[in-house]
């Protein structure tokens, strides 16, 4: 009986994220490149908080496809846990970029 509710409850939430993070995928995939590519910054700009930005927001996209299909796979073989974590991934991307904006704004 517990497996299944764990069954349920992971099914629930890769419902969840794929849905989120299909659609922030669509939405912000071409934002973010073209933003990125625009930037007109002299190299004294670039520091290292900067540079771990640009990463994470330019891998974001990328993460969340990875993630999606990975937890998918996961939770086919029946590692439930695992699938968990992995489908909620994109969300270090979105904390790191947070608390790094955080810093710039101060």
């Amino acid at each position: 009986m517990n497996d299944k509710k764990i069954y349920k409850q992971t099914k629930r939430v890769l419902i969840l994220t794929t849905v989120l993070f299909s659609l922030l995928n669509i939405l912000l995939v071409s934002t973010i490149y073209i933003s990125i590519v625009s930037m007109e910054l002299d190299s004294s700009d670039i520091g290292l908080p900067f540079l771990i930005f640009l990463m994470t927001i330019g891998t974001f996209p990328v993460v969340c496809s990875l993630s999606i299909i990975f937890s998918w796979i996961l939770f086919s073989k029946s590692y439930y846990q695992i699938a968990r974590i992995v489908a909620l991934l994109p969300f270090v991307n979105i904390a790191v970029a947070f608390l790094i904006w955080i810093l710039f704004s101060f």
